[in-house]
């Protein structure tokens, strides 16, 4: 295990994280802004959410082998880096064509910043301590769907879309120049891979042909996205069946990551010393209660914002209970490569994430109760993978 220390990794791992929200969710504010200035279609600019998840995704496939090679260090400053000049290039762009690409460069950059931190916390963590960290980890991120819509909405008001991407500039040359200085290397010389793609793709081809680990892919990307849906649907789901303006959609957020950090705090206290595969377990009953409700009141009455965001914030702060010990758990089936397993568990849910905004999307967005179906099913998907995964687990999981 490494000796760096966890009290100087965890507030780079959140500030690293935290710019991860704002590559992605800063910007959708001044999606209206950027499309005119652009003369963009609503089909491109979706386009450049596809492409930011597409390459997070793919890029992920050369992380991981790459950071189980020279280092964590390297790679995640390397991200920092690619990040700083992608939102340069999203200030400069001058067609729909050139923030599509930059779009790309910054999943590309936030693949090596974000999806090697958990590789990062369990090299300095026994399981049950990673575990709580991640839990830290995830009590902070929750701020970044209100502050990244939040700093977006206020940018762009007051420097216009332009100069909201050079101010994410300025925030990533900070944080570059703090973690060069600060950030510690986590993984030891002597439990470094050699070099080689064969290396990478025998390392591929075990966790794939790790039915366990496919299984926990699985569940936490759909269960992600049973959330996830309604952040990719923002403007239909807000602006269209709750009858939100724009400006107004940053206090929606707002309101659900703060109903749902306090109940994942309230769970977390309630779940202090319980075994990990238990809490899952009530993680999983929170979600699956919450989707219930989301169905019945979405098929009883036509969707209304005084109450049609409750059963989100439910699932939201279930989630979050089942997101550390999941995580934990698909790390470790491949404990000497954990660079590699976290790329791929990143991989995994990025592809999901394109697909669900490519496909199940379009397909929901025309209503409420659509949408809380295509939550739902991707609920049982959810719950139906981590159950089939107890076949290779000491203990049942549900």
């Amino acid at each position: 295990m490494s000796t760096a220390s966890p009290t100087l990794l965890m507030p780079l791992l959140v500030g690293i994280n935290l710019l991860g929200a704002l590559a992605l969710d800063a910007f959708l504010p001044a999606f209206s802004p950027i499309a005119q200035s652009l003369d963009a279609s609503p089909e491109e600019m979706q386009q450049t959410l596809s492409a930011f998840f597409l390459a997070f995704g793919v890029a992920n496939l050369f992380v991981g082998p790459l950071a189980d090679r020279w280092g964590r260090r390297p790679i995640v400053l390397g991200g920092i880096l690619l990040n700083l000049l992608a939102f340069i290039a999203c200030a400069l762009v001058q067609t729909p064509g050139q923030l599509i690409a930059a779009r790309l460069i910054q999943g590309i950059a936030g693949s090596a910043a974000v999806s090697i931190t958990l590789a990062m916390i369990r090299d300095v963590h026994d399981a049950q301590a990673a575990q709580e960290a991640i839990n830290r980890l995830v009590g902070f991120l929750m701020l970044g769907p209100i502050l990244a819509p939040l700093v977006g909405s206020w940018l762009a008001a007051s420097v216009g879309w332009r100069g909201l991407f050079m101010v994410l500039a300025a925030l990533s040359l900070f944080l570059l120049a703090y973690a060069v200085r600060n950030l510690p290397e986590t993984l030891v010389s002597c439990e470094r891979k050699p070099p080689g793609m064969w290396n990478a793709m025998h390392g591929y081809r075990l966790a794939l042909s790790n039915r366990r680990f496919v299984l926990l892919c699985v569940s936490f990307s759909a269960g992600f996205n049973g959330l996830f849906i309604y952040v990719l649907a923002t403007p239909a789901f807000l602006g269209v069946h709750l009858g939100l303006v724009p400006t107004e959609y940053s206090m929606a957020f707002g309101f659900v990551i703060l109903g749902s950090s306090l109940l994942f705090l309230a769970y977390q206290r309630l779940a202090r010393g319980a075994m990990p595969l238990r809490v899952v377990g009530w993680g999983f009953t929170a979600m699956a209660g919450a989707s219930i409700a989301n169905l019945a009141t979405n098929w009883a009455w036509s969707a209304d914002i005084s109450w049609a965001l409750l059963p989100i914030v439910a699932y939201a702060g279930g989630f979050a209970l089942v997101a550390a010990p999941m995580q934990v758990f698909a790390l470790d089936v491949l404990p000497d490569q954990r660079g590699l397993a976290a790329a791929l568990l990143a991989t995994w849910v990025a592809m999901t994430n394109t697909a669900v905004a490519g496909l199940l999307v379009p397909l929901a967005m025309h209503s409420a109760l659509a949408l809380a179906c295509a939550s739902a099913l991707l609920l049982l998907i959810s719950v139906s993978a981590w159950y089939f995964s107890a076949g290779t687990a000491p203990h049942r999981p549900i």
